[in-house]
C-alpha cells in the first residue's frame, strides 16, 4: 500500500488518479450492463475478452481526452503556487466535479442502455442539444431530485476517502523543464488516439450487445457529437438487398410495361399528354400539429377551421405517417423527398448545397419561391437551408 501511495505524490499524480477513476467507474459500468443483458450475450471466452480488453482500450482513450485540461493546468502552474491552499481547494473541486460526472454518467448510461440497449450515440447528442424538452421528460419519468442527492452524497464520500491521494502531504515537485517533457508526452497521447484509434474496432462480433459493451459511453458520445453519425442498419429497419431488388424490379416492370433486367436504373421519362396546371402552391408546415387537433380527424374543438376547409376541398391523406422523430426531419422529407438519414438531418449538415429539391423543381418551372417562417430562422439552420434551396 505504501508503494501504491508513492505514485500519488508527484506533480502529475492527479492525472493518474483521474484516469484510474474513469477506468474503474467505466469497468464497473460495463460489468453492470453485462449482467443486466446476460440473456442476450454470446458467452464465449473470445467475446468476454473482447468486451473487457477492447473496452479498456476505449476507457483509456476517453481518459486521455478527459485529462487534457488537468494536464495543462498542472504543467503551467508555478511551483511556488502549487502548495498553496487555494490550489488545493481547486484540485479538490476538480476531483469533486470529476467523480460527480463519472457517477452521473454511469447512472445515465444505465437508463440509456435500458431504453436503447446501446452505448451513447447521436440520440444522446440530440438529448443534450434539446435539454428543455428532455429534462422536462426526465423529471416526469424519474425522481430526479432524489437521484441528484444520492449522487452528491456518493461523490462527497468518495472524495473524502481519496483526499490523501488527491492532495498528498509529502509532495515531490519538478522543475518546469522536466514537467514540460512529461506534459508533452501526456498531451501527445490524445493526439495519437484521435488519429490512430478507430471507432469500428469494437464492431468485431456478430452479437450487437458484445460490440456495444466493448465501447466506452463517453468516448462514443464524443465520437457521435464530432461526426454526426448513427449506424443505419442498427436503428432502422432494413430488408435484404436481393429482396429489395426483387421489389424494385416488379414495380419498375409494372410501371414501364417492360420485362428487363435494367430495373436498377430507376430514372425514366414520364410523359403526360395533358397540359400542365400552373397553380399557385402554398406548402404549410406546422410545428407539433398532430392529426388529433384537426376536425378532419375527429376533433370537435374547431381549432383548425382553415385547414379543415382545405381538407374538404383538396386531397386529404388519411394514412400518412412521419418519416422522422423531429420537426427538422419532416422539413427534410418535405423538401428533399427522402426517408430519414442516420445522424444529423441534412438540413443542418455542412455541404448541403445544390441538392435536388422540391424548390429546384419549382424554379425550373419558372416559379418565384418564398420562404416564410414565424420564428428565428437560425433555429435548425432553416434560413440558410431554405433560402439556398428554394429562393
Amino acid at each position: 500500500m505504501a508503494k501504491f501511495n508513492q505514485l500519488f505524490k508527484y506533480r502529475f499524480s492527479p492525472v493518474l488518479l483521474a484516469a484510474l477513476l474513469l477506468c474503474v467507474v467505466s469497468l464497473l459500468t460495463r460489468i453492470v450492463l453485462l449482467l443486466f443483458s446476460n440473456h442476450d450475450i454470446d458467452w464465449t471466452v473470445a467475446n468476454i475478452l473482447k468486451i473487457f480488453l477492447v473496452g479498456f482500450l476505449y476507457d483509456l482513450a476517453a481518459a486521455s481526452f478527459a485529462c487534457i485540461p488537468l494536464i495543462i493546468y498542472l504543467w503551467v502552474l508555478p511551483s511556488k503556487w502549487y502548495r498553496r491552499k487555494t490550489n488545493g481547494i481547486l484540485i479538490f473541486i476538480y476531483f469533486f466535479i470529476i467523480v460527480l460526472t463519472l457517477i452521473f454518467n454511469a447512472i445515465s448510461e444505465w437508463f440509456f442502455w435500458e431504453e436503447f440497449s446501446v452505448r451513447y450515440n447521436f440520440i444522446a447528442v440530440d438529448y443534450l442539444v434539446y435539454t428543455t424538452e428532455v429534462i422536462g421528460n426526465i423529471r416526469q419519468s424519474y425522481p430526479i431530485n432524489t437521484i441528484l442527492i444520492i449522487i452528491i452524497a456518493l461523490t462527497s464520500v468518495a472524495v473524502f476517502m481519496l483526499r490523501k491521494l488527491i492532495w498528498p502531504v509529502n509532495y515531490v515537485d519538478s522543475k518546469f523543464k522536466n514537467r514540460s517533457l512529461t506534459a508533452l508526452v501526456l498531451l501527445i497521447i490524445p493526439i495519437v488516439v484521435y488519429f490512430g484509434l478507430s471507432h469500428k474496432w469494437k464492431y468485431q462480433s456478430s452479437n450487437q450487445y458484445v460490440n456495444e459493451l466493448s465501447g466506452n459511453g463517453m468516448y462514443d458520445f464524443g465520437f457521435a457529437f464530432w461526426n454526426n453519425q448513427l449506424d443505419y442498419n442498427t436503428f432502422y429497419k432494413t430488408l435484404p438487398l436481393p429482396k429489395v431488388e426483387s421489389i424494385i424490379k416488379k414495380i419498375y416492370n409494372q410501371e414501364t410495361g417492360s420485362n428487363n433486367n435494367h430495373y436498377r436504373y430507376t430514372t425514366r421519362m414520364v410523359n403526360e399528354s395533358k397540359p400542365e396546371n400552373r397553380m399557385n402552391v402554398v406548402l404549410i408546415s406546422v410545428e407539433s400539429l398532430s392529426a388529433e387537433f384537426l376536425g378532419s380527424f375527429g376533433n370537435t374543438q374547431h381549432i383548425t377551421p382553415e385547414l379543415d376547409t382545405l381538407a374538404k376541398s383538396g386531397i386529404l391523406f388519411t394514412n400518412l405517417y412521419a418519416s422522422g422523430t423531429r420537426t427538422v426531419r419532416g422539413l427534410e422529407a418535405l423538401s428533399l423527398c427522402i426517408p430519414p438519414t442516420p445522424g444529423q438531418s441534412i438540413v443542418k449538415r455542412p455541404d448541403n448545397k445544390n441538392l435536388f429539391t422540391l424548390g429546384s423543381i419549382f424554379r425550373s418551372k419558372g416559379y418565384n419561391s418564398h420562404f416564410i417562417y414565424g420564428g428565428y430562422g437560425y433555429f435548425d439552420n432553416m434560413s440558410e437551408f431554405f433560402f439556398s434551396k428554394w429562393l
